[in-house]
């Protein structure tokens, strides 16, 4: 199950498992240990018998090769990345016995497309809860936004004043909006990613820089890049990080199938 919905996603597809009346050996990810272990003994309490519902916790990348790649498991359920749903489907293939059952929810490039009908006070509440609640840290956050080219230094002003507005920090602190990312190595790679795409020429707008002075959390402040076609990002940017890119009206029909790719 992913870090970022530690106790949602673990518990449903646990409870979807048992209830087809599986034996279940559920692996959280290695981030949200203690959660998985919390809820497992919760699930004990409540009655689930101890011989069908098994707790392993530790790195993924030592487990999964001695559970997965035993003949004895008929089926997998994964939230995750689209490289590891990959290793995962390989890996069972491999296997010499019946085909499993393989259930995974993977990344992608979120969308939204802005016109000049639309009304962009509304656009940026919700550009600004999407692309940025949560720090960004969800499956269904917006990546990309378009927008066409008569509204866009106006929706651009009001978004980055909206970014200026959000405080970041420890959210036990109901004062501030934005926590930090799960990881200290998570933050790096946002900030290469960043980096990389300013050195290609994108402009980066970032309003928040003190926030990387901030100590004790790896804090990473929103960010907006330019962006001129939606190949240019390699990959799931997972965090603060929103891609702009404007259209004209008549190239709607490209964009659309530009983002089907």
């Amino acid at each position: 199950s992913p870090w970022n919905f530690p106790l949602a996603i673990f518990s449903g597809q646990i409870f979807a498992a048992l209830v087809s009346g599986n034996t279940v050996i559920s692996k959280p990810a290695e981030s949200t240990s203690i959660i998985a272990h919390y809820a497992i003994n919760l699930m004990l309490e409540c009655g689930v018998p101890k011989s069908v519902l098994h707790l392993v916790l530790g790195s993924g990348r030592e487990i999964s090769k001695y559970i997965i790649e035993d003949n004895r498991i008929s089926g997998v359920c994964f939230t995750g990345s689209n490289e590891t749903a990959r290793s995962i489907n390989m890996a069972l293939a491999s296997r010499n016995c019946g085909i499993a059952a393989f259930i995974a929810e993977t990344g992608g490039q979120n969308a939204m497309i802005v016109d000049s009908s639309a009304l962009l006070e509304q656009v940026c509440d919700s550009v600004i809860q999407s692309a940025f609640g949560s720090i960004g840290q969800r499956c269904s956050a917006l990546r990309v936004l378009y927008v066409q080219e008569e509204v866009y230094d106006k929706l651009i002003t009001l978004i980055s004043g909206a970014m200026q507005e959000l405080s970041i920090g420890n959210t036990n602190d109901f004062a501030n909006d934005l926590g930090p990312v799960i990881t200290e190595s998570v933050k790096k790679e946002l900030q290469k990613h960043v980096d990389f795409m300013a050195s290609k020429g994108c402009e980066v707008i970032d309003v928040h820089k003190s926030a990387r002075d901030k100590k004790n959390g790896s804090f990473f402040p929103p960010h907006i890049i330019k962006i001129k076609d939606i190949h240019d990002i390699g990959g799931e940017v997972f965090g603060p990080v929103l891609h702009v890119k404007t259209f004209k009206y008549e190239e709607l029909g490209s964009i659309i199938d530009e983002i089907n790719s």
